[in-house]
């Protein structure tokens, strides 16, 4: 049997266990998957190069010999494979290698806290007892090269030796074989549970892989084009996306709010009060001359009204208005207070990269400015729309966790929109509170807003009964969206992506 085969379950060859090794190699969350599961589990480092094979083959085939300390690792394997969550999962990591990674990361971190703790202590007991016992063997061939070119008592001595050795061997086999068949015994009950564990994992590990891949797709690299970061900055931003259920949460959303946004950037047409240009031929009933329309009551000029709109040439208005596209820098001023904690912070958060998403196709200059109380600020830029998938994640997982001030964002708005870069950017401001704004700073804000010619609109987030809550909003704000209900975001959708 050859050694390498004999330690894995799915078949592989050199090339394949140098695959995933290189990126181990580069990875430390992976080296620190391997660390954290050796310690517990002595046959967790070929299980992790397994998971990976199954996952990238195409189609993985099983070892037809396997060392008995691997028969954990076995079962393990078999039961994922055969589910239907196994099969979903494998649709996003064949042939991609860095999908199968995080298919490793993810199944490999949650089996390892689930794994039958009594079919593991027999586990790591064989392996013990196989590798002394290699040992030994590697000692007896080891002292019959010595043996044979020895004479006399010399030769009779490692012949002893030997004879000693073999007899302890024996034992020790005896010891490996009672512990396999203490593990087949324990697996025989536990299959069914086994199962059902890979079957959640797997089903968990999908979610990971395709939400992670789609964060890492859409701010790793310019739109349309695939993310290019080396393979350890990807998982550990995919690992780090994997902890948090909030970016999750966020990234699901955020898709969502994407498309919404790219649509109104596609189709926004924002008009003033039409007016009346001149007039025209046609058949929009909805601006016809009211002398056309009176034919309408005359049984015979009827007849020549419908032959007209039929032919296109009633008299009707022809209008015109004013159309609005701002195309300028935009801001987005978050509340990161203690009080948004919760959906108000994951739909804020998810807002914030639908207008990221809109500044990267347009290449807009973006901001985000994350506010607390008056002395908790974070600002993070986005050139020309320009994403680093690390400085967005940080972005989306910003949070103060304090007070409220209002003017601190609204200073530090003001402050970049007059420099040159920054001229008439629009702010979007998104809080769930009130908070008061002085005299002294609603006059000053007022009068760069007026020279600066920007604009700032407002989302209040569960405003609740208060029919006075967005009273400071609308001293500075262009515009206010109160939110209730974050199930029905339309108005508050439509303020913040027609930008």
């Amino acid at each position: 049997m050859d050694k390498n085969n004999g330690e894995f379950v799915i078949r592989n060859d050199a090339y394949d266990r140098l695959s995933f090794g290189s990126i181990k190699e580069e990875s430390k969350e992976l080296k620190r998957l391997e660390e954290d599961g050796s310690a517990f589990f002595s046959t967790f480092s070929p299980l992790m190069q397994d998971f990976y094979s199954a996952l990238y083959k195409i189609t993985p085939r099983m070892s037809e010999e396997l060392f008995p300390a691997y028969e954990l690792n076995r079962v393990l394997l078999e039961e994922a494979m055969g589910t239907q969550e196994f099969r979903n999962l494998k649709e996003f990591t064949k042939l991609d290698d860095f999908n199968s990674a995080m298919g490793v990361l993810s199944v490999g971190g949650k089996v390892l806290s689930q794994l039958p703790e009594d079919v593991t202590d027999e586990t790591n007991m064989m392996m013990k007892a196989q590798r002394f016992l290699e040992g030994m063997m590697t000692e007896v061939d080891s002292l019959d090269d010595l043996s044979s070119q020895a004479k006399g008592k010399k030769k009779q001595k490692y012949h002893g030796m030997i004879e000693n050795l073999n007899k302890q061997i024996n034992e020790v086999e005896a010891l490996v074989r009672n512990h396999g068949e203490k593990i087949e015994k324990l697996l025989d009950g536990k299959k069914d549970d086994i199962r059902r564990i890979m079957r959640k994992v797997c089903q968990e590990a999908m979610n990971d892989v395709q939400e992670t891949s789609e964060f890492l797709d859409t701010w790793g690299s310019e739109p349309g084009k695939p993310c290019l970061l080396p393979v350890d900055q990807k998982l550990e931003l995919g690992r780090e996306i994997m902890r948090s259920n909030k970016l999750k949460q966020i990234a699901k959303i955020a898709g969502r709010f994407q498309r919404i946004a790219l649509h109104k950037q596609a189709t926004k047409t924002k008009h003033g009060v039409d007016e009346i240009v001149e007039l025209e031929i046609g058949n929009d009933l909805g601006r016809i001359v009211p002398s056309e329309l009176v034919r309408l009551a005359h049984p015979i000029l009827k007849m020549d009204f419908m032959r007209k709109y039929h032919e296109r040439q009633l008299l009707q208005y022809r209008m015109e208005g004013v159309e609005k596209k701002g195309r300028g820098p935009i801001v987005f001023c978050c509340d990161s207070s203690g009080s948004m904690e919760g959906a108000n912070e994951i739909w804020s958060k998810a807002v914030m990269l639908g207008l990221l998403t809109i500044a990267r196709k347009e290449k807009r200059n973006m901001a985000v400015i994350h506010f607390g109380n008056k002395d908790q600020i974070k600002t993070f830029e986005f050139v020309n729309g320009q994403t680093d998938p690390h400085i967005v994640v940080e972005a989306a997982s910003w949070f103060f966790g304090g007070g409220t001030d209002f003017e601190a964002p609204l200073h530090k708005s003001m402050d970049l929109i007059s420099q040159s870069e920054w001229n008439k950017a629009d702010i979007v401001f998104c809080t769930d509170g009130e908070c008061g704004v002085s005299e002294e700073f609603l006059a000053e804000y007022l009068e760069i807003k007026k020279s600066k010619e920007f604009k700032c609109f407002s989302i209040l987030l569960n405003v609740g009964i208060n029919p006075n809550s967005d009273y400071t909003l609308k001293l500075f704000s262009d515009d206010v969206a109160t939110l209730t209900d974050l199930s029905r975001d339309g108005e508050a959708i439509d303020l913040a992506f027609t930008i």
